[in-house]
């Protein structure tokens, strides 16, 4: 099988408008799902993929240490599986920087969420009273970040994908945009509006200049710059 060659998916033209991930955003409210809001917010403006929020249940054996955990019986079979790889709340500081390794790349990414207007509106709705600032000390301590409202737990990678796919379709966006599609849409947004290629490209965590530019130590600031940059042209201001 090693000398095998498999052709590979071409590449994608498709990606996810500001707008449509505040259609999006919208509809989960409305149909009782603000989890999903919340996880479309930090995708789009942090430019995560959705395993680096939602996480996914693995076997036992796998290498990771986690205390949530979800038991299911398939032919009278009984597994248990464990959470890894999702967003938690330990991972926000006092002063609502997220730091959060990537699944794919095992990278560092560092994030200030008082430049992402459409996450502080998020957490804002979900844990201040009107007029409240959002601080810290609103936000809980620990735990998943996000969570399932039926289950109570993490989602399962398939559940989150078709409960985005209805709210997607419930607000007109085509089946070819996929949720996969938002890091394209908030390189493409940066890039349009006049952030640099390196600087898009860090704020992605990208390895390559294939894949837009190298990472290097300066990708916290050109995060900053990144995601400032995107808010500002949307006529937005962000909170620092």
């Amino acid at each position: 099988l090693h000398r095998r060659k498999f052709p590979t998916g071409g590449h994608r033209d498709q990606f996810l408008t500001a707008e449509q991930a505040d259609a999006i955003r919208a509809q989960a409210h409305k149909e009782g799902c603000p989890s999903v809001a919340l996880t479309q917010a930090i995708q789009f403006e942090g430019t995560f993929r959705q395993k680096d929020l939602v996480g996914e249940f693995v076997p036992m054996s796998e290498p990771g240490v986690s205390e949530i955990t979800r038991v299911w019986k398939t032919k009278n079979v009984t597994k248990i599986e464990k959470w890894l790889r999702g967003l938690r709340w330990n991972e926000i500081d006092d002063d609502l920087i997220l730091r959060h390794v990537t699944s794919k790349k095992n990278k560092l990414v560092t994030i200030d969420l008082k430049l992402a207007p459409m996450v502080i509106e998020e957490l804002h709705a979900m844990f201040c009273e009107l007029g409240e600032p959002l601080t810290r000390a609103r936000l809980p301590a620990s735990g998943p970040v996000i969570v399932d409202e039926e289950s109570g737990l993490p989602y399962l990678t398939h559940a989150f994908r078709r409960r985005w796919r209805d709210l997607a379709r419930a607000v007109g966006i085509p089946d070819d945009v996929q949720n996969r599609d938002t890091r394209a849409g908030a390189i493409t947004e940066a890039i349009s509006f006049g952030v640099s290629i390196d600087d898009a490209g860090k704020a992605a965590a990208h390895s390559t200049t294939q894949m837009t530019a190298r990472y290097s130590r300066g990708d916290e600031a050109a995060t900053a710059r990144s995601m400032k940059k995107r808010a500002e042209n949307r006529g937005l201001k962000p909170a620092a």
